[in-house]
């Protein structure tokens, strides 16, 4: 049935364009934080697949471009601190997909970065060392003993 809607939809958007645009890949939704287009209506002109603002379509490069408002993504998680130990940054980001994309220009709004202390210190350079393991053997021989710090 829903292959049925689908088709009857794509025939009605082909019917309802007077002037022909350019033929896309139409696809009923898309997904923000992805970007990617999901449930594939067919091949219809930009201008009756954009009749719905949910709807999105592939671009010539691949990409799936939304046919709504400009509409930003979720953040992404943060980045691992740029050092291991001591003072660096980190970053998350986000994406921006609709017509209209130009209004999501500002670059404050698409990369917050923060500085942060890497985890395997206490900020003022390596910790002290921990005690030494036990020897890997117990009687004779080589063995070895280790120890580390954080």
């Amino acid at each position: 049935m829903m292959e049925t809607q689908r088709f009857l939809l794509v025939w009605a958007l082909v019917l309802v364009s007077g002037e022909r645009s350019e033929s896309v890949r139409c696809f009923a939704s898309i997904d923000l934080n992805t970007g990617e287009c999901d449930s594939e209506i067919g091949d219809v002109n930009e201008d009756d697949c954009c009749q719905n603002p949910n709807y999105g379509y592939q671009t010539a490069d691949g990409a799936c471009q939304s046919c709504g408002p400009p509409t930003w993504s979720s953040w992404s998680s943060w980045s691992l601190c740029t050092t291991l130990c001591g003072e660096g940054v980190r970053q998350k980001s986000r994406k921006c997909y609709g017509i209209g994309q130009s209004e999501c220009e500002n670059p404050i709004d698409k990369l917050h970065v923060e500085p942060c202390i890497g985890t395997c210190c206490n900020g003022e350079g390596w910790d002290s060392w921990l005690p030494w393991t036990p020897c890997s053997v117990t009687c004779g021989g080589q063995g070895v003993r280790k120890r580390q710090r954080v």
